[in-house]
């Protein structure tokens, strides 16, 4: 295991990676390559399974888009349903992106406000990236 992540795991995050699409120069694919190994290091491997590995990359680029604009100390959250043309994937559920400073239970919070108003979540994609 690499970082303890097991190598099942590591497979299906490769997988992941290598559906990315080709956008950029090399140093950029790169970088990208490295976030998507970072960003899906936590999730089930059964989770990463049930998805076409590109929806998932296109799904991660979106989220770290997202927290290419976001200024220090400010949060963004962008809540959508996904269009193939505008974002570059679809997914038959609506979409909930949030790049903020790590706190605690955030997860948790942002569950429990879900719960409150009967809204499914199908997947939880928790990275917590160092920059």
């Amino acid at each position: 295991m690499k970082d303890n992540v097991p190598a099942t795991r590591l497979a299906l995050i490769e997988r992941i990676v290598k559906a990315a699409p080709a956008q950029g120069g090399a140093r950029r694919r790169a970088a990208e390559a490295a976030f998507l190994r970072v960003y899906f290091r936590g999730v089930a491997d059964e989770d990463l399974r049930a998805r076409p590995a590109a929806e998932l990359a296109a799904i991660a680029l979106s989220h770290c888009a997202l927290g290419q604009r976001r200024a220090a100390a400010r949060s963004c959250v962008r809540v959508f349903n996904p269009d193939p043309v505008r974002d570059g994937f679809q997914s038959p559920h609506t979409i909930v992106q949030i790049v903020t400073d790590d706190m605690p239970f955030l997860v948790d919070s942002v569950g429990i406000v879900f719960a409150r108003h009967q809204v499914a979540m199908h997947l939880i994609v928790h990275p917590v990236v160092a920059l």
